[in-house]
């Protein structure tokens, strides 16, 4: 899964290679989204101008970011994203409010999250999944790789899983920016 920056195949329309096309997206791409790009430490002026050299306007990167990582403000086509090549990995991120990773089982946008990221790819891409996220082995977190492994049809491999969903305390509950690593190869 890492290190490979190149494009899908074919985008043919007849035949067996027409299940290899992307699926389209949901129709509120144009919503201003958060993003952060996982960069190696050291390359985040690098990846500053090419967020803005490739997604021009339509991207602003806020100050701030720790080290190893460019957080922005996007509104445009997430498949844009896609042409980003210094980053090792890409996320959507959205909060959520609440003491525990339950609080995201009552809350639609991860699993509207995921299926944005899995609409950015050829139908099949992802197989599997895994987590990234305090308290792994917690019931809430076993209820949350349940509630993920119903809705999106995908094993959970905690190891090698392709689709990465990193969860991560934030100053008012938590944040989830769930990629593939990286989610363009």
């Amino acid at each position: 899964m890492r290190g490979a920056h190149g494009r899908p195949g074919s985008r043919a329309t007849t035949g067996r290679a027409a299940t290899n096309r992307r699926r389209r997206l949901p129709a509120a791409v144009a919503a201003t989204v958060a993003g952060e790009c996982e960069v190696l430490p050291g390359l985040e002026p690098f990846v500053v101008g090419e967020l803005e050299r490739v997604l021009g306007g339509r991207a602003r990167v806020d100050s701030g970011a720790e080290r190893g990582a460019v957080r922005f403000a996007y509104s445009g086509s997430l498949g844009a994203l896609l042409r980003l090549r210094t980053p090792v990995a890409a996320y959507l991120v959205a909060r959520f409010q609440g003491r525990r990773p339950s609080a995201l089982l009552g809350d639609e946008r991860l699993f509207a999250q995921v299926e944005t990221v899995r609409g950015l790819h050829p139908a099949g891409a992802f197989g599997s999944f895994r987590l990234s996220v305090p308290g792994r082995e917690s019931s809430a977190v076993r209820r949350l790789v349940e509630e993920l492994r119903r809705r999106t049809g995908l094993d959970y491999d905690p190891e090698d899983g392709e689709l990465l969903l990193r969860i991560r305390r934030a100053a008012d509950g938590w944040e989830t920016p769930p990629s593939r690593r990286p989610w363009w190869s």
